[in-house]
C-alpha cells in the first residue's frame, strides 16, 4: 500500500508514475483536490476511488483525503468519515471566516477478492497548525476503532504531523496494540528554513492483525512529502496475498 501527501494536488502527475512502477493495491492520498472529477480517470483502469473526504479550504479549493484500490484484488465494502477535534487555530479561523471545516479521518473497509476477509484502512491527515495535545486527541479518536474483538487486519496510514516527542507517540499507539511499519524511516519531509533543511518524520503507517513485510521511502520530486510504500501479507486457506 502507498501513502502520499501530494501537496495540494501538485504531485498527482508523479503519482501516476509511482502507480505504474509499484502497482500498490491501496493508495491513501492527502491534500487531494476532492472536487476534481478526473482523479479516477488519471489512474490505470484497474483502480477505483473508494471514497474521499473534505478536510480544509486552501485558496478557495477544498482539499481532503482520497483512498483508491486495485479492483482485481479487493472489493470495496463501505466507508465512514470522522470529523477530528479542532485546534485553536482552526477554531479561530472558522470563526473569523464564517466557515466550518474539520480535518477528517477516512475509514474504508475492503474484502479480499473471493474471500470474506475484511481489511480496514484509515486514511489520516492530522492538523499541522496545532499542539501535540490536539493531535493526541485526534489519534485517540482514530485508534478507538481498534477494539480488542476486531481480529481482521487494520492499517492506519497518512500524514500524522507529529514531529516531536516520539516516545509519547509510541506510547499512544502501543496502547492500542498497533505496530509501526515505518520504523526504518528517519524522515519523510525536509522543511526548508532559509538555507537549512530540517528533516522531519510526519508520515507513518501503523498496523495490527496482519503480517508486515517491508517499507520503502520513495525519493521523488513533486511534493514536500515523500511517498511511503509498505508491503503486507495476508494468509487465507494456506494461500498468501501480498498487499
Amino acid at each position: 500500500m502507498l501513502t502520499y501527501n501530494i501537496y495540494y494536488n501538485k504531485a498527482f502527475s508523479k503519482l501516476q508514475e509511482l502507480v505504474a512502477m509499484y502497482r500498490p493495491d491501496i493508495i491513501c492520498l492527502q491534500e487531494v483536490d476532492v472536487k476534481n472529477q478526473f482523479l479516477e480517470k488519471k489512474l490505470p483502469q484497474n483502480y477505483s476511488l473508494a471514497d474521499c473526504s473534505n478536510s480544509f479550504i486552501h485558496k478557495d479549493v477544498m482539499f481532503g483525503n482520497a483512498t483508491f484500490y486495485n479492483k482485481t484484488k479487493l472489493d470495496f465494502k463501505q466507508s465512514t468519515v470522522f470529523n477530528l477535534p479542532f485546534s485553536t487555530y482552526e477554531t479561530l479561523y472558522n470563526l473569523f471566516q464564517g466557515v466550518k471545516q474539520n480535518r477528517t479521518l477516512l475509514k474504508t473497509i475492503f474484502t479480499l477478492k473471493d474471500t470474506s476477509i475484511e481489511l480496514d484502512i484509515y486514511n489520516i491527515h492530522f492538523t499541522p497548525k496545532a499542539t501535540n495535545r490536539t493531535r493526541i486527541k485526534q489519534m485517540n479518536l482514530a485508534f478507538n476503532n481498534t477494539l480488542p474483538d476486531i481480529s481482521h487486519p487494520q492499517i492506519f496510514a497518512g500524514d500524522f504531523n507529529y514531529p516531536f516527542r516520539r516516545k509519547r507517540f509510541e506510547k499512544i499507539f502501543h496502547k492500542y496494540d498497533l505496530l509501526e511499519a515505518t520504523s526504518n524511516i528517519t524522515h519523510t519531509l525536509e522543511h526548508k528554513f532559509k538555507f537549512i533543511r530540517i528533516p522531519l518524520k510526519l508520515d507513518y503507517i501503523l498496523y495490527k492483525n496482519i503480517e508486515f513485510i517491508k517499507t520503502t521511502k520513495i525519493t521523488t520530486p513533486g511534493s514536500d512529502h515523500y511517498p511511503i510504500l509498505s508491503e503486507f501479507n495476508i494468509q487465507y486457506n494456506n494461500h498468501d496475498t501480498i498487499l
